[in-house]
């Protein structure tokens, strides 16, 4: 099974060459474009790593994950124990 990223990058240029040479690498990428919807894609794929470009990064409002170790959307709660790198924007 190959690993999977969540790259959540708005500029699609940039986009398209993470994917192209995550997919070179052997990895799995899924593609985001805003930090919502990346949010949500974590939740769902459950990526390996997720790749965050720092501007996108400052606009997602995490929960406080030290007071509160879990989300929810609608019934399902999630557990956030991931890795996340910001890329420099």
């Amino acid at each position: 099974m190959k690993q999977k990223i969540l790259v959540i990058e708005d500029e699609q240029d940039i986009q398209t060459l993470l994917e192209y040479n995550l997919q070179q690498a052997g990895y799995e990428a899924v593609l985001c474009e805003n930090g919502e919807d990346g949010l949500w894609l974590a939740i769902e794929h459950k990526p390996d790593l997720i790749l965050l470009d720092r501007m996108v990064g400052q606009m997602i409002m995490l929960p406080n994950l030290s007071a509160r170790q879990s989300w929810s959307r609608g019934s399902e709660p999630y557990c956030a124990e991931m890795h996340a790198d910001m890329m420099p924007s």
